[in-house]
């Protein structure tokens, strides 16, 4: 069986997973977790994890694509019409948690501040 995916983080922590089986638990927060969890549930050992280019549909016409590819655009379409917006849960191991407004910025929060309230002001937030 083989698992194909275009995103390369998702699977170098899939491939992490079968190294180490409880390294992605409920208490650990990683950017992809919900799906980190949910494929961890129903990973066969010995599926095999290959990348597949995404959105190669916008450059290569639909005859000339791979299966794997044909399948990621059509898995594209499918989350399109089912996604909702991540629950923003804090990540765990991360020394803060910045909201602003309802935006959950794990990294690169120091930027977010400063586009939010303009240099002049995020000075008062971070030294």
């Amino acid at each position: 069986m083989k698992y194909y995916c275009d995103n390369q983080e998702v699977i170098n922590k899939l491939i992490e997973l079968r190294k180490k089986n409880k390294k992605y638990d409920k208490l650990f927060r990683t950017t992809d977790h919900d799906a980190i969890l949910a494929l961890k549930i129903i990973l066969p050992p010995k599926l095999k994890i290959e990348h597949v280019k995404g959105h190669t549909d916008r450059k290569t016409k639909e005859n000339q694509l791979t299966i794997p590819e044909q399948l990621n655009i059509q898995a594209d379409l499918l989350c399109g019409e089912k996604a909702q917006p991540p629950i923003q849960t804090h990540i765990l191991n991360m020394p803060i948690a910045v909201y602003i407004g309802k935006t959950y910025f794990p990294y690169k929060y120091t930027q977010a501040i400063h586009n939010h309230c303009g240099d002049e002001d995020a000075k008062g937030f971070i030294k």
